[in-house]
């Protein structure tokens, strides 16, 4: 079963505080957890990106968690950069804990769901 759930209804209860974007540690290549779809590629390329995270930062218009839910992320497809807005709703397992059901963080941070959602809607 699938339920859709806000950020701050299944990150908090994991870390004890508001959902962290980027943490306060470096990020690192073993944080990234591919998802249920069993297609790892995705997951690779940010564990890749990850090893330069001022990359992964310079995606992000919005850099941190925000209460009302809306993020603008740059992303580029066919050599153009576009300006995506998304939002931080995630499907997740309704008997698993609540955890999202995609590529998602070892320390449950926002960037990776966002980062995947926007290239989701990017490829739509």
């Amino acid at each position: 079963d699938i339920s859709w759930k806000r950020a701050k209804d299944f990150l908090v209860p994991l870390n004890g505080r508001n959902p962290q974007m980027f943490g306060r540690e470096t990020l690192v290549p073993g944080d990234i957890i591919p998802g249920s779809l069993g297609d790892s590629w995705f997951a690779s390329a940010l564990a890749c990106l990850s090893e330069k995270e001022s990359l992964i930062r310079k995606l992000f218009i919005t850099q941190s968690y925000h209460n009302d839910g809306v993020y603008k992320i740059q992303i580029c497809k066919g050599g153009i950069w576009r300006e995506m807005t998304v939002d931080d709703y995630f499907p997740c397992s309704a008997t698993t804990n609540a955890m999202a059901l995609f590529t998602r963080s070892k320390q449950h941070l926002l960037w990776v769901l966002l980062l995947e959602k926007a290239y989701a809607k990017v490829h739509q």
